[in-house]
């Protein structure tokens, strides 16, 4: 092939001399078709070469990799180590700036050992520190010129959402891909310019990611179905809880026109509404079908989501919906958990805790109660009978399983955060936390009954 390609190079070669010489003398020149169409087969064959090396080659590498040696926790444990902090005031940055520049220091000096904050700690060769920076974020301020100037900048461009889309819908299982992805793209966009301004309105690429997920699962679930059915349901019945009143004339008109002459009926579920029906006359409240959508609606977007707002004006029923769901869940036997935070009765601080500025120690917030200051306890009490050393004996334990839940649970905080490893026993705890149970390591350190730990702390208060 290569041979010929030379060739053809040569007579292309030529016939640019014998065209240039005909443009000059200003005569006619004939038009080598054979030898376009010779030059095009020749592009296409090498294009089939490269692909047929390119997939032996990695066909090749993918016997070779030796997967059973490959310990996917430990990568995964050495990913969790990446750090990561968000909006850092400018007087920060500047004394993080010397400090990067001592690690930067130590790593060209090819140093095992440096001091960093008057300590002297062990220096990773591989350690990296990256900075990401969006123009014209809200509440986002410039570096600092010493800080900048350590750093390489790397320019970056606005992804592709509809090259994104489709790889996503390909690796779904979807065969028309390209066009869905134009289509969903589109949908979008037109929403992102047409539809009010709301502060509830994603269209990016995380809702993106959720549709499309959305949209795969249904398309197993229903496999007969036309793929342009199954993502246009997928599109109208997850955004439209979402869409305000005066908008979904306009999102329904949108997905008309990109879906024409297409009326697919929404997903029901026959089991869920009869519950939520069962939960709304419990209730004592009317099982209107408006009210029994937004629940439903409610339940399906808590399937694909973490946290989901209930947003809407005074008297639409917000409170009723998220009642009426629990009280379903509880209805199915589902074990739901139900907490109201009022978010203005405390501070964020007070709330989640802070590290003291000037003791840079941590202090806890309401999630759990102080410990008992025992030696303030027995220099009040004079009598020692023997309900008062009881009284002192369950006040020290509860100080420790006190001190046991916060150590652990600073411990998991940090790791989730990636600044520890995530060890078998975080994991252990990080799973009993999520199925509602009480760890073991509570469990030793607690009384010896089944309630919650929290229906001790008021007696041992008023003793």
């Amino acid at each position: 092939m290569d041979k010929t390609n030379r060739a053809v190079e040569v007579m292309e070669a030529e016939m640019k001399k014998l065209q240039d010489t005909a443009n000059l003398f200003e005569v006619s020149f004939p038009d080598y078709k054979q030898l376009r169409q010779c030059r095009s087969d020749i592009i296409l064959v090498k294009a089939v070469w490269d692909m047929v090396i390119f997939v032996k080659t990695s066909i090749e590498d993918w016997t070779k990799t030796p997967w059973k040696e490959i310990n996917v926790e430990q990568m995964n444990m050495e990913l969790r180590r990446f750090a990561k902090f968000n909006r850092i005031s400018v007087e920060v940055l500047s004394v993080v700036a010397v400090q990067v520049k001592t690690i930067q220091d130590t790593v060209r000096n090819k140093k095992q050992r440096f001091y960093f904050l008057g300590e002297e700690i062990e220096l990773k060769p591989t350690v990296g520190i990256f900075i990401t920076l969006n123009p014209g974020y809200a509440g986002r301020a410039e570096l600092p010129e010493n800080l900048k100037a350590l750093f390489r900048p790397c320019a970056m461009v606005i992804p592709d959402f509809e090259l994104i889309c489709e790889i996503m819908l390909v690796a779904e299982g979807f065969i028309n891909a390209r066009l869905l992805a134009r289509k969903f793209i589109s949908l979008y966009t037109l929403c992102k310019e047409l539809l009010s301004k709301q502060d509830h309105y994603d269209w990016g690429l995380r809702a993106i990611k959720s549709v499309l997920v959305v949209a795969g699962s249904l398309k197993r679930e229903d496999r007969s179905r036309p793929e342009e059915q199954v993502l246009m349901r997928a599109l109208r019945d997850f955004n439209l809880p979402k869409i305000v009143t005066n908008d979904v004339p306009i999102f329904l008109g949108l997905i008309s026109d990109l879906f024409p002459q297409l009326d697919v009926p929404r997903k029901r579920d026959p089991e869920l509404e009869n519950a939520v029906r069962k939960s709304v006359s419990e209730l004592h409240l009317q099982p209107e079908e408006n009210f029994i959508l937004k629940v439903t609606q409610l339940e399906e977007l808590l399937a694909v989501r973490h946290s989901v707002f209930v947003v809407g004006g005074a008297g639409t029923g917000k409170s009723q919906i998220l009642k009426t769901l629990h009280r379903t869940y509880s209805n199915m036997k589902m074990k739901p958990v139900w907490y109201d935070i009022n978010p203005k009765a405390v501070t964020t601080d007070e709330l989640f805790g802070y590290l003291h500025p000037a003791t840079r120690k941590w202090k806890d917030g309401l999630k759990l109660p102080e410990e008992y200051n025992m030696s303030d306890i027995t220099s009040k009490t004079a009598e020692r009978s023997p309900y008062i050393l009881v009284c002192f004996q369950e006040c020290e334990r509860m100080n420790t399983l006190i001190s046991e839940i916060r150590r652990s649970l600073k411990e998991l905080d940090l790791g989730l955060k990636g600044e520890l490893a995530i060890s078998s026993e975080m994991e252990k705890l990080q799973t009993a936390l999520f199925f509602d149970n009480v760890p073991d390591t509570w469990t030793k350190l607690a009384y010896p009954s089944t309630p919650h730990h929290t229906c001790h702390l008021s007696p041992s208060c008023a003793q």
